[in-house]
């Protein structure tokens, strides 16, 4: 309990202004404790709320924003109701005159007292339909394990090998109230590492494992020498040459034998996309966003971007790591966008993203894709605002690319900074992505599509590792306007 009491206390205190409520602070309890009887985390509430409000300065935005959730479920109780100790102790936090406006109005204060079990409900509601997430299932009950260890016990009575008879003798005095829920002698589970098994005579504890030993073969001489020239091989420290300076100027940048190789890796993972079974008619209307990222988008990139020239510095980011660019623009204490894919590179100590990727599902919304669009040229614009923080790149060369996957389309984009400081956003290239088998036009339009992002990259990358270093206290901030009431 210590530990989710310190969980809610330090989200009270530590989170931005207005994502503190009583829906957000239930939620941080529930999310760790799913099965915590409401009664309990009002109380643990009530504790986290009278020490948070010790931290800040009487009459304080801070302290009035954290007054507000005891209004909700602090000022009265189920069994008490109306607790004059806890309204002195908000008119102390408040000030005389805010906290003896709320003592005077008892009606609207009982009012506000209903809402923990409003934003308590509602919190509840959201994790039972799967609209949130929790970190912990549901554990089962005594009653539960009672029956699980019953029917365990029978299935060993009814089988006559040596095993069986030692493996019951062995679970004569476990009860259930000794197993917890995470146990897997609980759920009816026999665990190789578990006493019952380690007890075992030897030669029993053998037959037990017998099963698991024939599903490991014998390491191979020819591996261990691959494994061993490998590591002797490999040099984490090579450095790299500062690559020449390149420009877009309508040109391939590798030779055409590099290229043939970069096909035939994309034209590889292609041939797995399309032999594997979840996008086959039968299962691919149920496909939800991560599937496809991690099954069609993400191995894509990964081909496209294979030993880039000068790629030791480089690297792809999957599964919405924060965007620094966007943490940047938002300011302290801010967190940042999470793009679905960034291509992020080192350049003297400092982390740039050249590229973000946005994706939907393989069915897509107009709405969904709209939503994405947005987001995505939002995302270049800081992330070329946080480039021109660090290096001034070439204007009119130099630019941050966009990836946007619609449905089974890959629109390709790019934003860069004119002569004249504006930036510009160019929808360079679409295509269909081939996630089942198309005709030669449209899959020579696809890895057109990845050749040309490719190229993008490795000029990008040589323009910015050319540019020179910023060294002007006066920065531009980021021309991207926050959104309405997220702050996004």
């Amino acid at each position: 309990m210590s530990e989710l009491y310190a969980k809610v206390y330090n989200f009270i205190v530590t989170a931005e202004e207005e994502n503190i409520n009583a829906s957000t602070v239930i939620y941080q309890a529930l999310n760790e404790e799913p099965w915590i009887p409401k009664e309990e985390i009002r109380g643990l509430v009530h504790r986290a709320i009278s020490s948070a409000l010790n931290l800040y300065a009487q009459g304080s935005t801070q302290q009035q924003k954290i007054s507000q959730i005891p209004l909700q479920s602090f000022l009265f109780s189920p069994c008490t109701g109306f607790n004059p100790g806890n309204m002195r102790r908000l008119v102390s936090a408040c000030g005389p005159h805010e906290g003896i406006s709320f003592a005077c109005d008892i009606l609207t204060a009982r009012a506000l007292a209903g809402m923990f079990e409003v934003a308590y409900e509602g919190v509840c509601g959201l994790l039972n339909i799967g609209a949130l997430k929790v970190s912990k299932e549901k554990p089962i009950t005594l009653e539960q394990i009672d029956a699980n260890l019953k029917k365990l016990k029978l299935k060993l009575t009814r089988d006559s090998s040596t095993l069986a008879r030692e493996l019951t003798l062995g679970l004569r005095n476990v009860t259930a109230s000794s197993l917890e829920w995470s146990d897997p002698l609980a759920n009816q589970i026999i665990d190789d590492s578990s006493d019952l098994v380690n007890h075992l005579p030897p030669p029993m504890k053998k037959t037990f494992l017998k099963p698991a030993r024939r599903m490991v073969p014998p390491n191979l001489p020819i591996i261990r020498e691959m494994c061993r020239e490998f590591v002797t091989g490999f040099d984490r420290h090579q450095t790299e040459d500062i690559p020449r300076l390149l420009k877009h100027d309508v040109s391939w940048k590798e030779s055409v034998e590099v290229l043939k190789e970069v096909t035939k890796e994309i034209l590889s993972t292609v041939k797995d996309i399309w032999n594997n079974p979840a996008f086959g008619p039968n299962f691919v209307d149920s496909l939800n966003e991560g599937t496809y990222i991690s099954n069609v988008v993400v191995p894509l990139i990964r081909a496209t971007l294979k030993n880039l020239p000068f790629g030791k510095s480089s690297f792809i980011s999957t599964y919405e790591r924060q965007s620094i660019a966007s943490k940047d623009r938002r300011g302290v204490g801010k967190t940042g966008r999470r793009p679905d894919i960034m291509f992020e590179v080192h350049r003297e100590g400092k982390v740039y993203e050249l590229l973000y990727g946005e994706c939907s599902r393989i069915f897509c919304t107009p709405q969904k894709e709209l939503d994405d669009k947005i987001k995505l040229w939002r995302e270049v614009n800081d992330g070329l605002y946080w480039v021109r923080k660090g290096c001034k790149p070439e204007k009119e060369q130099f630019g941050i690319i966009g990836i946007q996957v619609a449905g089974r389309k890959l629109h390709l984009s790019v934003i860069t900074r004119g002569v004249d400081e504006i930036h510009r956003f160019y929808n360079l290239h679409s295509a269909e992505i081939p996630v089942n088998p198309m005709g030669d036009y449209d899959l020579i339009n696809f890895i057109k599509t990845l050749l040309t992002l490719r190229n993008m990259i490795i000029v990008n990358m040589s323009l910015l590792f050319h540019a020179s270093t910023s060294i002007s206290h006066r920065q531009e901030d980021s021309s991207t306007v926050s959104s309405p009431l997220y702050d996004n």
